[in-house]
């Protein structure tokens, strides 16, 4: 099993920090979690500019009412064509909650380069959107290239997922020295479409059986981050709910947009 100083996704959505976190392999918040990116190299860009301009309030639209959860806006940065669906909650003004949200990406912007700067080793997982191709292998050498020039001292692992629907087990290709794509099905949310929704056991599995990551957080931090778990399962019931609520309400839109009585959420937001 291998073992790391830090692993982090760089997208394409939530996916891949919720299957990090689920194996144990991530104990933060890192920018690039709960966004939507248009690419592993403008991921791989993005961190290597130092995540300069990518959350501008002039710069962020309304592109749709909802991502992850159907109770937010989601709002894309026209310039760098980075996504946020988990930000902006529809009931609030974007005005009143886009502070709060700047100061949080900036904590964890600067967490994110503090721990890779001081880190030897790093494990980095992209899970790509369903809807899309798999990456080329160019691409994927070229991000990890962008990568290991900002941080010469970190010896990266990118593991790569793509959707091939009706896979029972996982497919590895090496790529390159430190390259690894891997062919699998997805859980999608939306059941009988290719979505930009993802449930994450099927990675998660994988993550768990082959890599391991130290635990370099303190007492206090350990603490605080087991009080939260235990929050999280009491709020377990009121989820499941949240979902069942979810696939009711997804199946109904479908209905009203295939007879043209509701508009499709979702524009090409990322085309």
């Amino acid at each position: 099993m291998k073992r790391f100083d830090m692993a982090f996704s760089m997208g394409f959505s939530c996916g891949g920090t919720m299957a990090l976190r689920k194996a144990g392999l991530q104990f933060a918040s890192y920018p690039l979690d709960w966004i939507g990116a248009p690419g592993i190299v403008a991921s791989a860009k993005m961190i290597a500019a130092d995540f300069a301009g990518w959350f501008e309030k002039e710069d962020l639209q309304l592109v749709a009412v909802r991502g992850g959860s159907f109770q937010n806006n989601v709002y894309q940065n026209r310039k760098t064509r980075f996504g946020f669906p988990h930000d902006f909650p529809r009931f609030f003004r974007f005005e009143e909650k886009y502070p709060e949200t700047a100061e949080k990406y900036r904590r964890r912007v600067e967490r994110f380069m503090r721990e890779l700067g001081t880190a030897k080793t790093a494990l980095v997982v992209y899970i790509e959107r369903p809807i899309n191709p798999r990456a080329t292998d160019e691409d994927l050498v070229e991000a990890k290239r962008i990568l290991e020039a900002k941080f010469p001292a970190v010896k990266f692992e990118l593991v790569y997922f793509f959707l091939d629907e009706g896979r029972g087990d996982f497919a590895e290709t090496a790529v390159a020295d430190g390259i690894t794509a891997v062919a699998c099905d997805y859980v999608q949310y939306d059941h009988g479409e290719k979505s930009h929704a993802i449930d994450w056991d099927v990675q998660y599995r994988y993550l768990k059986e082959r890599f391991e990551v130290e635990d370099r957080r303190s007492d206090e931090e350990k603490a605080a981050y087991a009080k939260g778990k235990k929050a999280d399962r009491r709020k377990k019931f009121g989820g499941k709910l949240t979902e069942i609520k979810y696939r009711i309400y997804r199946k109904l839109e479908k209905e009203l947009q295939e007879k043209g009585l509701v508009p499709r959420d979702f524009p090409l937001w990322f085309d």
